[in-house]
């Protein structure tokens, strides 16, 4: 496999600025957009594990051109997420059953520390947001008609929110609260 390289015809993002504000305003390329839709639709199991990538039918599920697809799908390799083979192009990586429990069981570890971590340094503001992302959830169902996870599911949380976990003083300083003497 090669390389991902940057491409000196890519379209970088850019910083512009407004009359009215001195806060630099970063637009997304093509590129990094079509890369994060082919990401999840990958994470998502639209495509599925060791399915061929043909730019004809990327081309029309994306509405994109070429160039932007093959940057996307080279940064996708770059994550071994895509793999790309000589003479055949790209396809989406496989995923053996020892892989996917292996991936699972880190995620459920990860997780868990993550929760301690945040038990340990949420506040009451942090243990309000829980309980009132907890009443939102069980009200819903988990599962939509079609079988699929219903979104609302998957939408980031308060208690995943990093802010907490990074230690209370931090986590005051950068809102402005108990600044320093």
């Amino acid at each position: 496999m090669r390389a991902s390289r940057t491409s000196p015809i890519a379209f970088p993002a850019t910083a512009t600025r407004s009359a009215r504000s001195k806060t630099p305003r970063v637009s997304r390329t093509l590129t990094s957009d079509l890369f994060d839709r082919i990401r999840l639709d990958i994470l998502h199991c639209r495509l599925q594990p060791g399915a061929r990538l043909l730019f004809r039918d990327l081309r029309s599920m994306y509405g994109s051109g070429q160039s932007p697809l093959r940057e996307a799908l080279m940064r996708l390799a770059a994550e071994q997420l895509v793999v790309l083979e000589d003479h055949k192009g790209f396809r989406v990586a496989p995923v053996s059953p020892e892989e996917a429990l292996d991936i699972a069981n880190s995620r459920c570890e990860l997780e868990g520390l993550a929760v301690r971590m945040a038990i340990q340094k949420g506040d009451d503001q942090w243990e309000a947001n829980i309980i009132g992302r907890f009443h939102e959830l069980s009200k819903r169902a988990t599962y939509a008609t079609d079988g699929k996870l219903d979104p609302e599911w998957e939408r980031p949380s308060p208690i995943w929110d990093p802010k907490p976990m990074m230690g209370p003083s931090r986590w005051h300083y950068e809102n402005g609260r108990n600044r320093p003497p």
